[in-house]
C-alpha cells in the first residue's frame, strides 16, 4: 500500500471522534511518539488505523494489505483498545500470537494509557492435564529421559497457574512425554474429571470470557468453528470483532479443517485392511480365479490413472485446490466448491 494511496484513501474517510482520536495517536507529537522510542508518523499507517476504526465503528467488514515496515500490527490493535469492544486476535502461528501477548499488547497499553484485559488462548494440547499428570506413572514410560521431563512437568504444574506446557523449561517440544501428560478432546472428562475445578483448559477458557481481547491463532479459531459444544466450555468466547493476521494463510489452514485431504498412502492402508478383513472373514466368497493379489494390482493401477489425471489438472503433491470428484462418470472436473489436498506418497 503506496503512501500516496493511502492518503487518498483516507481523505475519503468521513472521520467521527473515534477515526480522529486513532489518527491523532499516531500522528506527530501524538501519544505513541511520546511513549514509543523511535517511533516515526507514516501517512500509510496513519491511513490503515483510521480504516480500522472507522470498520469497527460501522460494524463492517475490510480487507487490508500493506508492505512490510507499514506497521500494520500498531495500526489494528489502536483501535481495538481505544474501542473498549470484546474482540478476538487470530494470527497464523504460535510466534506471531505470542508477539502480541508478550510484547505489543503491553507496549500499546502503556503508550496509550489504558488498561485492557488480554489473554493468550491455545489449543487443548498445549495445556498440561491434570488427570493424566496423576496417572501417568501407572501407565509406564518408554525411556528414562521420559522420566526425567516428567518429573520437570511436574515441578512446573506444582507452582504455574497455567499449565502452558510452553513455559516448561528444559523439555523438547517433540518429547514422547506430552502425549501422556495432555488430553484431546476424545480422551478428556469434562466436568466428570475430579480434577474440572482446577483444569487449566477450563481455566484459560473462563479467563478468555472474562477478557476484552483474546488471543488465539487461526487453528484454534477454525477449530472451534467445526466444534460444537456447550456454551460454558467452548474454545472461543463471543466476540464483537474479530481480526486475522496473517489472513493470507487462512486457505491454507481451512482446507485441513473444511476438506478433504486424500493420499495414496492412505489409499493402499485402506486396501491392506480390506484384504485382511476379506481374508479373515470371506475367504470363501473370493473367486478362485481372482487372486487377491491381482485384485490389489488392478485397484493399485486405478490409482494410479487417478494421480495421473490429477497431474494433468494441475494438482501437485502437496497442494490444495478446489476439486470435483464425479465417481459415476469416472472423471475429474477442477474447479468446484470443495477444497481437497492431495499428497502421493511412496507406496
Amino acid at each position: 500500500m503506496r503512501d500516496r494511496g493511502s492518503e487518498e484513501m483516507a481523505e475519503h474517510l468521513e472521520e467521527s471522534d473515534f477515526v480522529r482520536e486513532v489518527g491523532a495517536c499516531f500522528a506527530p507529537g501524538g501519544r505513541l511518539s511520546r511513549k514509543c522510542p523511535g517511533f516515526v508518523s507514516r501517512p500509510s499507517q496513519v491511513a490503515f488505523a483510521q480504516i480500522v476504526a472507522r470498520t469497527l465503528e460501522n460494524r463492517e467488514t475490510a480487507v487490508l494489505e500493506a508492505g512490510t515496515g507499514t506497521g500494520k500490527t500498531f495500526a489494528y490493535l489502536t483501535p481495538i483498545l481505544l474501542s473498549g469492544r470484546k474482540a478476538i486476535v487470530s494470527t497464523a502461528g504460535k510466534t506471531l500470537q505470542e508477539q502480541l501477548f508478550n510484547k505489543d499488547f503491553p507496549a500499546l497499553e502503556a503508550a496509550l494509557g489504558v488498561h485492557v484485559t488480554v489473554k493468550l488462548l491455545k489449543g487443548r494440547a498445549n495445556y498440561i492435564c491434570l488427570r493424566r499428570l496423576k496417572n501417568v506413572r501407572q501407565m509406564g514410560l518408554p525411556t528414562k529421559q521420559a522420566f526425567d521431563d516428567l518429573r520437570k512437568i511436574e515441578r512446573f504444574a506444582a507452582v504455574d497457574s497455567t499449565g502452558d506446557r510452553a513455559g516448561v523449561k528444559g523439555v523438547p517440544e517433540d518429547s514422547v512425554i506430552w502425549s501422556y501428560v495432555t488430553s484431546s478432546r476424545e480422551n478428556c472428562s469434562a466436568q466428570k474429571c475430579p480434577y474440572a475445578a482446577d483444569c487449566f483448559v477450563n481455566k484459560a477458557r473462563q479467563q478468555a470470557r472474562d477478557a476484552q481481547v483474546v488471543v488465539v491463532n487461526h487453528h484454534l479459531f477454525l477449530s472451534a468453528a467445526c466444534v460444537k459444544e456447550a456454551s460454558d466450555n467452548r474454545m472461543l468466547p463471543d466476540a464483537d470483532i474479530v481480526i486475522f493476521d496473517e489472513a493470507h494463510k487462512l486457505p491454507e489452514i481451512g482446507s485441513h479443517f473444511f476438506g478433504q485431504e486424500l493420499s495414496s498412502s492412505a489409499v493402499f492402508d485402506q486396501l491392506q485392511e480390506v484384504r485382511r478383513i476379506t481374508i479373515s472373514r470371506h475367504r470363501h466368497a473370493l473367486d478362485k480365479n481372482l487372486t487377491w493379489e491381482e485384485l490389489y494390482e488392478s485397484a493399485r493401477d486405478a490409482l494410479q490413472d487417478f494421480v495421473l489425471k490429477l497431474d494433468e489438472l494441475g494438482i501437485h503433491e502437496g497442494e490444495s485446490q478446489n476439486v470435483a470428484l464425479s465417481v459415476s462418470s469416472g472423471s475429474v472436473t477442477c474447479p468446484s466448491t470443495s477444497s481437497a489436498r492431495y499428497t502421493q506418497c511412496a507406496s
